[in-house]
C-alpha cells in the first residue's frame, strides 16, 4: 500500500500486486482460492512451505523466482533451518531446465559472522560446489550511552528515610502496601523525568504487577 501511494503521488502507474498468507491457521477456502489464482507474493513459514511443496500446491510455486528470509539468524543453526534448506533445494528443481536458480535473500539485523548464515543461506549445487553469496553489510554502527545509576546509598534499606511523596503516590497506584521492602519508590521520579524527557521509553521489570 506504501508504495502504491508514493507511485500514485508521482503520477506513476504502478502493478496490481496481489499477497497471499499461507501458514497453519489458513483456512481451507482460502488455500484452494491460492491455486486457482496464485499471488504475486506469498508469506509463508518453513513449514507450510514443506506440505506445499509435498502436495498439489506445488503447481503454484514452479515460478518462484525470489526467496525473502527474514530473520535467518533464528533458523540457521536450528533443525528448523535444516528442514528449511532441504525445502529451499525441493523449490529449486521445481524450475525449468536452463533457469538460473531462484533468488535468495536472507534478513538479518544481528547475525555475526556474515559469512556463516551465507553459507546456509546459498546452499549447495548438485556437485558440492557452494553457491556464491553476495553479502551486503549495512555497517550502522550503534552509538550506546550506558550508565550504571543506584537508585539509594544503602541498598538494604530501600527507603531511605521515607518515602517521596511522588514514590508514594505511585506506590499505591502501584498495588504495593509496604514501600519500604521496595526499591521501586526510590526509582520512580527518576523514571518519570527519564519518560517525559524523551519520546520513548522502554522500562524492562521483574514483576508482571508493574
Amino acid at each position: 500500500a506504501g508504495l502504491g501511494d508514493a507511485a500514485r503521488r508521482e503520477g506513476l502507474a504502478f502493478p496490481d500486486i496481489t499477497v497471499g498468507v499461507r501458514t497453519g491457521d489458513t483456512p481451507q477456502r482460502d488455500r484452494q482460492r491460492m491455486l486457482r489464482h496464485p499471488p504475486d507474493v506469498l508469506i509463508t513459514t518453513p513449514e507450510s512451505l514443506y506440505l506445499m511443496l509435498t502436495s498439489r500446491a506445488s503447481e503454484v510455486l514452479e515460478d518462484v523466482r525470489t526467496v525473502i528470509i527474514d530473520e535467518i539468524h533464528t533458523m540457521a543453526a536450528t533443525k528448523r533451518g535444516a528442514h528449511l534448506a532441504v525445502s529451499l533445494e525441493r523449490l529449486e528443481r521445481l524450475l525449468p531446465e536452463g533457469n538460473d536458480g531462484i533468488q535468495r535473500i536472507g534478513l538479518s539485523a544481528t547475525q555475526r559472522p556474515l559469512t556463516e548464515v551465507a553459507r546456509f543461506l546459498g546452499g549447495q549445487h548438485a556437485d558440492g560446489a557452494p553457491r556464491p553469496v553476495e553479502i551486503v553489510d549495512a555497517g550502522i554502527g550503534k552509538q550506546l550511552d550506558l550508565e550504571v545509576v543506584v537508585p539509594v546509598d544503602d541498598m538494604s534499606n530501600p527507603a531511605g528515610g521515607g518515602p517521596t511523596p511522588m514514590a508514594t503516590d505511585l506506590s499505591e497506584v502501584a498495588g504495593q502496601e509496604d514501600t519500604r521492602r521496595s526499591i521501586w519508590p526510590a526509582m520512580y521520579p527518576r523514571i518519570v523525568e527519564l519518560v517525559r524527557a524523551h519520546a520513548s521509553t522502554l522500562i524492562f521489570v521483574n514483576n508482571r504487577r508493574l
